[in-house]
């Protein structure tokens, strides 16, 4: 029988992982609790996407079977400064590991810096937690503005996401949040 402490690449993962589980585990076990009233709130959700590939190598060769699993963190922030202002922060982290993480590591050995640099983003809020082969973590703060309301007016000011419209297949008028229909994810 093998423990999951007994792979080699679970020895290897930064302390981050770890923090960032128990956080997760805090905001669990603190949603439980009887809540008075307060001028923050702390959301999000963890999943896990498995993929299994199979691929066929040649006339007299078998078929490769790869499997991959994704699991995709979001943890999002909300400080009511007061009945005007807001404060808003999100973290998205994606933990990436399986045999095609290894493929693409060894043919590109810079893959998880390309994907660290895939974002053009005018200030650099995403990182590299963890790059030790077999496993990617990838961490991006990807909403972080301060909104203020008052009557009809609403002013936003920060890195955010504009949806510029949904339809069930295509957003023709959507191509900055543009989305695959065969991701059923």
């Amino acid at each position: 029988m093998i423990y999951l402490y007994d792979l080699i690449w679970f020895k290897k993962i930064s302390p981050y992982f770890y923090i960032i589980l128990f956080l997760l585990m805090c905001v669990i076990t603190h949603a439980q609790e009887t809540q008075k009233e307060k001028n923050w709130q702390l959301t999000g959700y963890i999943k896990n996407l498995q993929t299994l590939s199979i691929i066929d190598v040649g006339i007299n060769a078998d078929k490769q079977w790869l499997t991959d699993n994704l699991i995709h963190n979001r943890l999002n922030f909300k400080w009511y400064i007061n009945d005007n202002f807001t404060f808003k922060a999100d973290l998205r982290n994606r933990i990436l590991f399986g045999e095609s993480t290894k493929l693409n590591t060894t043919f590109n050995p810079n893959y998880a810096k390309n994907l660290n640099d895939a974002s053009n983003d005018f200030l650099k809020l995403s990182w590299l937690t963890i790059d030790k082969e077999p496993i990617i973590m990838h961490s991006v703060i990807d909403r972080l503005y301060m909104e203020w309301v008052q009557g009809n007016w609403e002013v936003r000011l920060g890195r955010q996401r504009i949806n510029w419209g949904i339809s069930t297949v295509w957003n023709p008028n959507d191509i900055f949040n543009a989305f695959s229909y065969t991701d059923f994810d």
